[in-house]
């Protein structure tokens, strides 16, 4: 029979000694049964994109000037706010950026002020007028900033 044959080779390649039948019959069937249940547990599933909590603060020193976030919102659309912002959102590691933040007012004069969280740990910050940058790559700790001051403004 096929079981007689299959433990005959078990036992030749694992050089088991005689054992009774009817043990040797249940350790054959128990092996076939947990094969496959030991290949299904250790074929590696496939990683699930790493997600981040990244919470952004805007604060500006005017109440009337419109200031426009870009990076807060999906597809490069600006985020139009007065005065306070504070946003969470979850992104998903798809691309080299873990986060990536412009603001921009038209009055020279207005200070804008970002604040950046990843998973409820600060991660940066930037002030400046008119326009101000701050960018953190995913692999890379740094943070990156920037910001631009009109030649209008004041010092």
């Amino acid at each position: 029979s096929s079981a007689h044959f299959t433990t005959s080779i078990l036992r030749h390649l694992l050089n088991i000694p005689k054992i009774d039948s009817k043990i040797r019959n249940l350790i054959v069937r128990l092996g076939f049964l947990f094969l496959p249940i030991l290949v299904l547990c250790s074929c590696e599933d496939e990683p699930e994109p790493q997600q981040y909590d990244v919470r952004i603060v805007v604060e500006t020193d005017s109440w009337s000037s419109q200031v426009y976030i870009y990076g807060a919102l999906e597809r490069d659309l600006c985020l139009p706010m007065c005065r306070h912002l504070d946003r969470v959102f979850t992104r998903t590691r798809n691309d080299a950026y873990l986060y990536k933040f412009d603001a921009y007012c038209e009055d020279p004069e207005t200070l804008i002020k970002i604040k950046v969280w990843v998973n409820d740990e600060f991660s940066g910050e930037v002030e400046g007028h008119s326009r101000v940058y701050i960018w953190r790559l995913i692999d890379n700790p740094e943070v990156f900033t920037d910001f631009y001051r009109s030649q209008n403004s004041k010092q």
